[in-house]
């Protein structure tokens, strides 16, 4: 009887150990949201300009090997060097632990296969450490992008903002204008994160 009763209490106890473990990770852990932008790319296009889009990487490892974990893509800006990209990512961030990310940027050559990175034109990557970002002056880090094959690839930015829990509030926005010009016409929501900083958060369809 007393046998059972110990074997009871040291999985109980184990139990409460776990819990407090993991009740203390979760009290270390932020969710960053982060988002992309590109300056001064290489034009790649003979008769446009870049067509820019960007995969992101979380770098694990699987024993001593380590591995790429996709976390997804931003959406392509068509003929354009300086691009800034709507689609953003929300990332855990653990003040305790190291996480590495690699970002590959590359120019889309051909649109029917979008998701053959061979069949693309490839401008350069880097990998970074979260904690740079959430150090970095204005939660933004700039980096020259990196590929030994050409001398300027462009500088990456990469900005991070802490995410709080939603308070589920809708806004309706009702736009108008006199669109004169011709041509495809599309409109861009910005988002402002300081007096003098904006990231876009919407494009609409054109």
């Amino acid at each position: 009887m007393s046998g059972n009763l110990t074997d009871i209490d040291d999985a109980a106890l184990q139990a409460i150990k776990n819990g407090i473990g993991d009740a203390h990770k979760a009290s270390l852990k932020q969710v960053i949201q982060l988002s992309f932008s590109l300056e001064n790319l290489p034009n790649l296009d003979t008769f446009s300009k870049t067509d820019a889009f960007i995969i992101l990487y979380e770098m694990k490892k699987q024993g001593t090997r380590p591995i790429k974990m996709r976390l997804g893509r931003t959406e392509c800006i068509y003929d354009n060097l300086n691009p800034h990209f709507v689609t953003s990512f929300n990332v855990d961030f653990y003040f305790e632990e190291q996480q590495t990310f690699l970002i590959e940027a590359y120019d889309m050559d051909n649109a029917d296969c979008p998701e053959n990175l061979g069949a693309q034109e490839y401008i350069g990557n880097y990998e970074f450490q979260l904690h740079q970002v959430v150090t970095s002056r204005d939660q933004t880090l700039v980096s020259p992008l990196v590929n030994p094959a050409r001398k300027n690839n462009g500088i990456l930015k990469i900005t991070g903002e802490e995410q709080k829990l939603a308070d589920n509030q809708t806004v309706l926005l009702k736009m108008k204008g006199d669109m004169k010009q011709s041509g495809p016409l599309f409109f861009i929501i910005w988002k402002q994160l300081s007096p003098s900083k904006y990231k876009p958060v919407f494009k609409s369809e054109i």
